[in-house]
């Protein structure tokens, strides 16, 4: 036993000094949406703590395309059945968008159920999803509206952006989170159509799009708003300005006016609509950008998604390298230095049917995608959602250290170390504002596996654990090193724990 210990201390070092516990482990795809489903395509995906919401447009036994809502509490492991959010009609509901905070959630998307036009409309629920209230119609009845998005400013501010095919670019804005709206501002007259995403960082509001915009091929374009979306600077090329078009935008921010740009461009590829994923950043909150980065080579790459947790950058784009066939897989990039270098791609899907359109969500040290997929068939042209997580441990070194950050709101500490029988976790407040916290309490092994789930739990004055050594199906794990994880939906704390046998 002495030397299988002895081997796995190594692996476990080695792991550490190598990669620094970057690597992600990635679990197996999960199907979200049942044979009811035909056609499906993903909309949008947040998180909070371990609650994870999707939004996606599904035809459900021929009726039309509409806007389904689900979600899972724990993290990924359960899911809700699906659920209509517009109503059920032969009219098309699309392109949805939300903004979540805590268990308020607020959605938009447009309707094409009046004839010849389509509208913005908007709801939201204020019980994390359980109901809705009545959506509110945002767009003028006698224009036709496209391509919507929304964020969640200060306070009760909600911002709502959206294109229409009379070459208008409109804001809308509600400071009471939505219950009334203010006129619509129209922001520019320089076309419709062009995908954007619009984030809100440090009281301004940020946008990028594609437009020609003077250029001979579409480009990203970046502008800002620092008056909450009265006035905007001038457009402001990020993509390289080429006789290359540049596409699909995506945009995340963390909270220190960092804001990262992902799309992919055709600059270096051969071939006739797919490209590279190029990678930009700014530190200074939009005011100056760093020269873009290339993250693939391979000339096959379409879309792409980006967030962002910590210092880490993530990325997901679909991508038809193997095999140039056609049928497109899920790709995953990542940074750990705000996109100053990247490590390795991991390939996330292989499976026949196009597995397109991948969105990404980051809660602590678990990472959530969502994709549609052609895997089940049984025709070409259908397809389902389907879910993939990954654990990647987030700042063991630190969080081990016994040092307790300012916003951390829990003591974690386990004893013996190493142990041989019975180990006692001990978990305390750091002050008594955060006495009846709620927290998650789960073990991993040192690949990222899932070990054993103690549950939840509420801080009191302190709380005390044990663990006999086994795992969720009562049996014996093997002598090793293994991660304990406390987590409140906000702040992580990771204890190494050395088990002898």
């Amino acid at each position: 036993w002495a030397c299988m210990f002895f081997w796995r201390l190594f692996c476990g070092i080695w792991l550490i000094a190598t990669f620094g516990y970057c690597q992600v482990q990635w679990e197996p795809d999960v199907k979200l949406t049942d044979t009811l489903f035909h056609i499906v395509w993903p909309s949008d995906i947040a998180v909070s703590g371990d609650t994870v919401y999707v939004l996606f447009r599904g035809n459900w036994q021929w009726t039309g395309d509409e806007v389904y809502f689900t979600k899972t509490t724990d993290a990924g492991i359960t899911w809700f059945q699906p659920s209509a959010l517009s109503p059920i009609d032969s009219s098309t509901s699309e392109c949805a968008r939300f903004g979540v905070r805590g268990d308020t959630i607020q959605m938009v998307y447009h309707d094409a159920r009046d004839v010849g036009y389509w509208h913005i409309y908007y709801c939201r629920s204020l019980d994390g999803g359980e109901t809705w209230e009545p959506e509110t119609l945002l767009s003028s009845r006698w224009r036709s509206c496209v391509k919507s998005g929304i964020v969640l400013g200060d306070s009760q501010d909600v911002f709502v952006l959206w294109c229409d095919k009379s070459h208008l670019t409109v804001l809308k804005k509600s400071t009471d989170a939505g219950a009334t709206w203010l006129p619509e501002n129209i922001i520019d007259t320089l076309g419709y159509g062009s995908p954007f995403r619009l984030i809100y960082n440090l009281q301004s509001l940020h946008m990028v799009t594609r437009h020609k915009l003077g250029t001979l091929h579409s480009e990203i374009f970046y502008r800002r708003s620092t008056d909450q979306g009265v006035t905007w600077s001038d457009y402001e090329v990020i993509s390289p300005n080429d006789s290359f078009a540049s596409q699909r935008p995506a945009m995340c921010c963390d909270g220190n006016g960092n804001l990262y740009v992902v799309w992919y461009d055709y600059k270096y590829s051969p071939y006739a609509w797919t490209g590279d994923i190029f990678f930009s950043k700014s530190t200074d909150s939009g005011l100056s950008w760093f020269p873009y980065k290339q993250l693939t080579d391979a000339h096959r790459a379409v879309g792409s998604d980006v967030c962002v947790s910590g210092d880490t950058v993530y990325v997901v784009w679909e991508d038809d390298r193997n095999g140039f066939d056609e049928n497109f897989e899920v790709y995953f990039r990542m940074s750990t230095d705000q996109g100053e270098t990247w490590l390795p791609e991991q390939r996330l899907t292989n499976a026949p049917g196009n597995s397109w359109s991948p969105r990404i969500a980051v809660s602590g040290g678990w990472i959530h995608i969502i994709w549609y997929d052609g895997r089940d068939g049984p025709a070409p042209g259908y397809s389902k959602l389907y879910y993939k997580r990954g654990w990647r441990f987030v700042g063991i070194a630190e969080q081990d250290s016994g040092v307790v950050s300012r916003d951390q709101v829990f003591n974690l500490r386990v004893y013996p170390e190493p142990f041989c029988g019975r180990l006692t976790i001990l978990i305390s407040p750091c002050d008594s504002d955060c006495v009846g916290t709620d927290f998650s309490l789960v073990l991993y092994d040192v690949a990222g596996r899932l070990v054993k789930r103690f549950g939840r739990y509420v801080i009191g004055s302190s709380g005390k654990f044990y663990w006999d050594g086994r795992d969720d199906q009562g049996k014996e794990v093997i002598t090793g090193i293994y991660f304990l994880k406390a987590d409140n939906g906000q702040v992580s704390v990771i204890k190494k724990i050395t088990l002898i046998r």
